[in-house]
């Protein structure tokens, strides 16, 4: 696995290489589906410590329609997409491209278009079980905190790698407390339900909606929401009642009272949540200011690796299923 770990540095240190003297002023993620959503801990990172960065993420076909003004030649552009071809993906790659931005794709694919037509590229791990230092959540935020350092000198890259390099241990010592009965507790919640809300919040909202709209919505068939905690008390606490069936996925970090808010006021009304915690993690190496982005990686561990597994084979439906998405042309 260190070897992993070696190339994707190697290629942090080329995308250090190619903005080296640059002037930019805005700082783009985008991507479709769950490979946006990968990003968006990453955007939240650069849009909370950036001090000169305009910080914005969203689909890319809306990019495209929405065609910013302050998009150009001092733009950066990450560009996500796990195949490397996704259309929209590959269109707002080209766009920017033509816009003068300086652009960066990330695919899990060599030789796709979004590796071989961004100004620079980063190639990661899919598979399950590589090293989430080489997965999507961890280069997009080792990208992020790269760029950060060149353009304004901030070093939290100095000692992201390190912490970052302990999440494997992490990740197991998580499904260690979220296997056996909290395991079993979930699937007897949830596999026979017809509808999910899954709340969350600031890094760790990518989860909910991960969970929501790729997991349940997409690969499950289960009609399910994401929520963010801050909105909670904005309307949807009009849906908690004892037959409601809610996760409640509590980060750590300045978000915390927001998720604990909504976690107790859900608890007080639904007979039906289940909790996972990042208070449960053992993050007492990782420091405070890096907490709720690894912890935010550990919870998505955990849906994608634990929880996830067992819930399909539960419902005999496997995660490979598909009834529309790349089966038809639409």
């Amino acid at each position: 696995m260190q070897k992993e770990i070696m190339e994707i540095n190697r290629q942090l240190e080329e995308i250090r290489a190619a903005l080296a003297g640059k002037e930019f002023d805005s700082l783009f993620f985008t991507g479709c589906g769950g490979g946006l959503q990968y990003t968006e801990p990453s955007r939240y990172a650069a849009a909370a410590q950036s001090k000169r960065l305009r910080v914005y993420g969203m689909p890319a076909a809306e990019l495209m329609a929405m065609d910013p003004a302050c998009l150009g030649e001092r733009s950066i552009v990450i560009v996500s997409s796990l195949n490397g071809v996704m259309p929209e993906a590959v269109q707002a790659l080209r766009w920017a491209n033509e816009k003068g931005a300086f652009t960066i794709g990330t695919t899990a694919f060599p030789g796709t278009p979004v590796d071989r037509e961004s100004k620079t590229s980063l190639i990661y791990q899919e598979a399950r079980g590589a090293h989430p230092y080489t997965q999507m959540y961890g280069i997009t935020l080792l990208i992020t905190f790269t760029i950060l350092d060149v353009l304004e000198g901030n070093r939290t890259i100095g000692r992201l790698p390190g912490q970052m390099e302990r999440l494997d241990a992490l990740c197991a010592k998580a499904g260690e407390v979220y296997g056996g009965e909290k395991l079993d507790e979930f699937i007897a919640r949830f596999a026979s339900k017809n509808m999910i809300y899954v709340v969350g919040s600031g890094p760790n909202y990518a989860n909910a909606y991960y969970l929501a709209t790729c997991y349940l919505l997409e690969i499950q068939w289960m009609d399910a929401s994401p929520i963010n905690s801050a909105e909670f008390f904005h309307g949807c606490l009009e849906i908690a009642d004892r037959y409601s069936n809610f996760v409640m996925l509590v980060g750590v970090g300045a978000s915390r009272k927001m998720d604990e808010r909504a976690r107790d006021f859900i608890d007080r009304f639904c007979d039906g949540m289940f909790v996972v915690d990042a208070a449960d993690y053992d993050l007492s190496a990782i420091d405070d200011d890096l907490k709720p982005y690894i912890a935010q990686i550990i919870t998505h561990y955990l849906i994608a690796s634990v929880f996830m597994p067992r819930l399909a084979e539960a419902r005999h439906h496997s995660l490979d299923r598909r009834r529309y998405y790349g089966k038809m042309e639409y």
